[in-house]
């Protein structure tokens, strides 16, 4: 059986028989569902369902009315059932051994659906979780497809995240299903901004136990020493309304964190902006950034805008500019390596200098082609427009460094296998 990242209690209201057989149905194949004869299903049925008489329904299966028969627009009993939340019929059918489970919806919005999706898309989490309960009988002719897409290509998961019905979504995140590409990274992100980090969770996992080579999914961490840690630190000590005390706290933990993690760091204080350019040029181009597996930038000091930072005479570099000595064409030994920035300053309140872009000229919106920013992750201390702190301590030590750089640190110090995005 396929390894699965959940517990017990994943399932809201479902046994541990449920995972079982919703594992069971992972790895058995679904069965080829032919399609239904239409109006072999009496079209006052449709009505029978919708208004929840069900009784009919049962007596005219019960003298040998055939289990997946379609009324002549295509309504199979099973569908119909999803379409109109009926549960109780959804259970009735699933105790037929000769029920097809994976048959496809024929008309109006939900066409090219299976009624599994239709329950997803609808919300139906009772009707989800029967269905992933199915078949409880060994005799039973056809298996439940949880892969199954629509006839865009959508799957069940990704049609409720959509519709932002989370305990479905949560649901299907702990059964150890592949899902398209696309879908992977739509659900990631739309778990993400709904804060449902364990939706996020659950799919790294799968990712990780996927058929893809390890080699393949992670980067080589194997050189002694692992890598390199530039750490650029502006304290302004000549600029007293802008000095950074407390900066030194964050330099000496990252540089114990690390050397425990087998990296040499290096730190540059108070450069210029030219002395800033002139020392990343130079690293870009050392041959021993062959024999480092990875290389993390740390830039401790003020911000003046979302993405610019200050240097220590006080002028102004991009984020975009830091990267760009990174880019393979500038830095060769680095590529295919992961380069990772941790970006100490405010991202607000200062947007000075802004121009409209009605009175731009169009030469000024012309960029020059640059290279991809692969291979980079970027890790800013505030999101865009929200300034970041420094701790203010005690008398005797009244700044002890950033929330930023000493939580990273300790996370990193005690959970230094994690994953960067379960931050």
């Amino acid at each position: 059986m396929s390894r699965i990242h959940c517990t017990k209690n994943d399932f809201r209201g479902s046994s541990v028989a449920t995972l079982e057989v919703a594992m069971s149905m992972i790895e058995a194949p679904a069965c080829s569902c032919p399609e239904p004869v239409c109006g072999t299903l009496p079209d006052e049925f449709l009505q029978h369902i919708q208004q929840g008489n069900l009784t009919t329904i049962e007596e005219w299966l019960a003298s040998e009315g055939d289990v997946n028969s379609a009324t002549t627009a295509g309504h199979t009993l099973l569908s119909a059932a999803c379409i109109y939340n009926q549960l109780e019929l959804v259970q009735r059918l699933l105790k037929n051994p000769q029920l097809h489970l994976n048959t496809k919806h024929r008309i109006g919005t939900l066409s090219g659906l299976t009624p599994f999706c239709i329950a997803a898309y609808k919300g139906l989490q009772d009707i989800v979780l029967a269905l992933l309960e199915s078949p409880s009988s060994s005799t039973a002719e056809c298996r439940l497809n949880v892969e199954a897409t629509s006839s865009r290509g959508k799957s069940a998961i990704r049609l409720a995240a959509e519709k932002k019905h989370w305990d479905v979504v949560d649901s299907l995140a702990a059964l150890n299903s592949s899902l398209p590409a696309e879908d992977s990274i739509i659900v990631t992100n739309l778990a993400k901004f709904a804060n449902r980090f364990n939706v996020v969770k659950l799919l790294h996992m799968q990712k990780e136990d996927s058929s893809i080579p390890a080699s393949e999914r992670v980067y080589a961490n194997d050189t002694s020493p692992r890598g390199l840690v530039l750490i650029l630190n502006y304290k302004f000590e000549d600029q007293p309304k802008m000095e950074r005390k407390g900066t030194e706290a964050d330099v000496a933990l990252l540089q114990e964190v690390f050397h425990g993690m087998d990296y040499v760091t290096e730190v540059h204080c108070d450069l210029s902006l030219s002395g800033t350019q002139q020392e990343l040029a130079n690293l870009c181009e050392q041959d021993r950034l062959k024999d480092f597996s990875c290389v993390v930038v740390v830039v401790l000091t003020h911000g003046e805008n979302q993405n610019t930072f200050c240097t220590a005479d006080l002028n102004p570099m991009t984020t975009d500019d830091l990267l760009s000595y990174f880019v393979p064409s500038r830095c060769p030994h680095l590529k295919g390596k992961p380069k990772i920035f941790l970006l100490q300053f405010c991202r607000g309140v200062y947007m000075a200098n802004q121009v409209n872009m009605g009175q731009r000229a169009k030469s000024d919106l012309v960029r020059p082609r640059r290279d991809a920013f692969t291979d980079m992750l970027c890790i800013y201390a505030a999101q865009e427009g929200f300034e970041s702190y420094r701790f203010e301590g005690n008398p005797q030590d009244p700044f002890i460094g950033t929330p930023f750089i000493q939580a990273f640190s300790r996370v990193l110090q005690t959970k230094g296998r994690i994953f960067l995005d379960d931050f």
